[in-house]
């Protein structure tokens, strides 16, 4: 059983399970319960998306819990929602813990937030440019429904849409990412429809 306060979690009804905070133990419990959006992927399609989730973990992933703006955007965002007491410990909790998995993916164990700022931006952009090169023209990365790379793509991409980070260059560098930005809007409409429609509050 997970902390108490780890976060996300997913309580099951099974009492050897209990509740689950590790992303990939949750889509292996899901996938158990026939919960599953890459059942009908080929060989070659499911390796496809390891390869990209990996991608995303190495290269956008980093930039996300760096000083870029979603450590201190989403430490301030959990002190002002999470209730009391729980707002005094679990926003530096997620915040060591997020800092403790981005020098694990960049392999420095004394990197604080805000270091390696140009690399980090190199990496994003990289990743952002072979993620629209695959999506191309699709509504989808793969066939006409979503998968589980989608889930993932999807998750990386909006915060860099929705919220207003320090930093306006990679923001800037998705809206030029014509296929991308269509992809995060209609992926707001179609699921999050009170989200403003899809719409950046900060313009394109």
């Amino acid at each position: 059983m997970p902390n108490p306060c780890t976060v996300p979690a997913l309580k099951t009804t099974e009492e050897s399970i209990g509740s689950l905070s590790k992303p990939s133990n949750v889509i292996i419990h899901l996938r158990k319960q026939k919960y599953n959006a890459d059942y009908d992927l080929s060989a070659k399609e499911g390796a496809d998306t390891l390869a990209f989730v990996s991608l995303l973990e190495e290269k956008l992933l980093p930039a996300l819990i760096n000083k870029l703006g979603t450590v201190d955007v989403t430490r301030h965002w959990n002190t002002e929602n999470i209730t009391f007491p729980l707002n005094f410990l679990l926003p530096n909790r997620i915040h060591n813990q997020q800092l403790e998995r981005l020098r694990l993916v960049r392999g420095d164990p004394t990197l604080e937030p805000g270091d390696q700022l140009e690399k980090l931006y190199h990496d994003v952009l990289e990743c952002m440019t072979l993620l629209s090169h695959r999506l191309g023209l699709h509504k989808f990365f793969f066939r006409d429904s979503p998968s589980s790379l989608d889930a993932c793509v999807f998750g990386h991409l909006v915060p860099l849409l929705k919220v207003k980070l320090p930093n306006g260059k990679l923001h800037q560098h998705l809206n030029s990412q014509d296929n991308l930005w269509h992809y995060c809007t209609n992926g707001l409409v179609l699921y999050f429809p009170s989200e403003g429609g899809g719409v950046s509050p900060f313009g394109r």
